[in-house]
């Protein structure tokens, strides 16, 4: 994939986006915003992966996901806990190629707190970086909640990464998740919190992708056991922000963050692909 210089991260290929949307009255019912974009209006099969992300003082300390109204798509907090006006997400529209996909936890592939993924792309790899985002209805059709903080886990004895509940309530069957897997020489990475690189309720990130680059958007997935070794579980809502010279993941809730816990941070660029042309995102 083609790699912009000023920033020295991925671009998305044609027909996807990624940009910032924000919660405003206008857009904001209930415990959802409602997302207003070309590339995701109308299609039921986008496949949408969202991290929420600071631009000013507004938290939201509770499990997010999306879900496709019949005509767009929507961020909604999972609890069903109203929305704030003012929070801010990091979204993305995946190509659809087939490191993107929906996966659904069924009978067969739960085991435990988790539901395990059977893809070429990730069994027997566990050394791959994976994103996820809970999706309510794929294609628009049905909806099942599932009000849990989730992660990623690789499994060695099965040889499978798995999105689990970080509560460790056991997995119900139903529920869907979007995943993304980055590809080889994507500008994806493991932060790993350590008592150097904390401070309060956050950790900072020092990478050459995002130090200085405040024009960057990252997505975080939180990652049980990186590489499939160790094991450190954080049950607790995360976002991102910018401090002026560097990215920071941040608990939603302001409590210490711990050392040792591992985050998936994919880097790109906020730029809308349309057709044929491109533009800068509104």
């Amino acid at each position: 994939m083609p790699v912009n210089a000023a920033f020295n991260v991925l671009i998305t290929p044609p027909e996807t986006a990624v940009f910032v949307h924000r919660a405003t009255a206008a857009n904001t019912l209930s415990n959802s915003t409602y997302i207003n974009h070309p590339l995701t209006n109308g299609k039921p099969n986008a496949i949408v992966f969202v991290t929420p992300s600071l631009q000013g003082s507004t938290y939201n300390d509770h499990p997010v996901g999306v879900w496709y109204t019949g005509s767009q798509w929507a961020i909604h907090n999972v609890d069903y806990a109203a929305m704030p006006v003012g929070v801010t997400f990091n979204v993305w529209v995946a190509p659809m190629d087939t490191a993107a996909f929906v996966h659904t936890a069924t009978a067969a592939n739960v085991n435990g707190s988790a539901t395990f993924i059977g893809h070429p792309l990730t069994d027997y790899r566990f050394n791959v970086l994976l994103f996820v985002t809970q999706n309510y209805n794929p294609g628009g059709v049905g909806g099942i909640a599932h009000n849990h903080r989730i992660g990623v886990t690789y499994n060695t004895l099965a040889s499978k990464w798995g999105v689990y509940n970080q509560d460790w309530a056991v997995m119900d069957t139903g529920p869907a998740f979007n995943v993304w897997v980055a590809p080889s020489g994507a500008p994806a990475f493991v932060h790993t919190s350590t008592a150097e690189n904390v401070e309060d309720f956050w950790t900072v990130i020092d990478n050459p992708l995002t130090n200085n680059q405040p024009g960057v958007i990252l997505f975080v997935t939180q990652n049980y056991n990186p590489g499939g070794a160790g094991g450190a579980n954080h049950n607790h809502t995360v976002g991102v922000f910018y401090d002026g010279t560097h990215w920071n993941i941040f608990n939603q809730d302001k409590s210490d963050m711990p050392a040792g816990v591992s985050f998936n941070v994919f880097v790109t660029s906020n730029k809308v692909f349309l057709p044929l042309a491109w533009r800068e995102s509104p």
